[in-house]
Formats: C-alpha cells, structure tokens, sequence
C-alpha cells in the first residue's frame, strides 16, 4: 500500500490557495499593485507567463468587455459567463490563444474588481 501523491499535491495546492488569498492578496491591495500586474501574477499562478504588452493587452481586452457588459440589465452570473465567451473569442482572434476557462473567469473576476462601486 504506497502512498498516493495526487492527494498530497491537491493538498499542497489547497494551502497554496489559501496562503494566496490569506496573506499575498491583502499585500497586493494594501499597496496598490496595478491591474495588468493583478493579471500577470494570476497568470503566472496558473503556469503561463507572456510578455508584458501580451498581458497589457489581454487586461485592457478584459475589462473593456465587463465595462460593457456592466450596463445590462442582467444577472451578475449570466453577465459573467457571457464575458467569460467574450473575452475567449477574443483572446482567440486576437492572439490565436487558448486559455482555460478557469483561466478566464480568474482574469474576468480580477476585472470586475476594479469597476466603480455601484448602488
């Protein structure tokens, strides 16, 4: 009876997530990390990495399509997916690039983030 290695690396990718949001994420707010880094550090944690103006590019794509989509008068969930399809058929014109759809709701929530509050 061996010990199962999957379990271990959900595990340590659990705790990795949580440190994350526990500890590294108030960091980058308390010190006002722009956007496009936000992005790129998401992007780094899911394993990929581009060149800056790759990712300038894929922020400002990003949050020009939940600004948008900010106006309707929709469900946040059907406004979600919607710019989750949105910004793939982008990313896949624009750049003849695939990303996850994990990938692309983790930059879609980081974009809805730096919206005005709304009342």
């Amino acid at each position: 009876m061996g010990l199962d290695f999957n379990i271990i690396y959900a595990l340590l990718i659990a705790v990795g997530v949580v440190i994350f949001v526990r500890f590294v994420k108030p960091y980058l707010k308390k010190n006002n990390i722009e956007f496009y880094e936000e992005i790129k550090l998401f992007l780094l944690v899911s394993g990929y990495a581009f060149r800056e103006d790759k990712i300038k590019a894929i922020a400002a794509i990003a949050l020009e399509i939940v600004k948008g989509l900010e106006e309707l008068s929709l469900a946040s969930d059907e406004k979600h997916y919607i710019a989750v399809d949105k910004v793939f058929r982008e990313l896949l014109t624009e750049f003849d690039l695939e990303l996850p759809e994990e990938v692309i709701e983790g930059i879609i929530r980081i974009a809805v983030s730096q919206l005005p509050p709304t009342n």
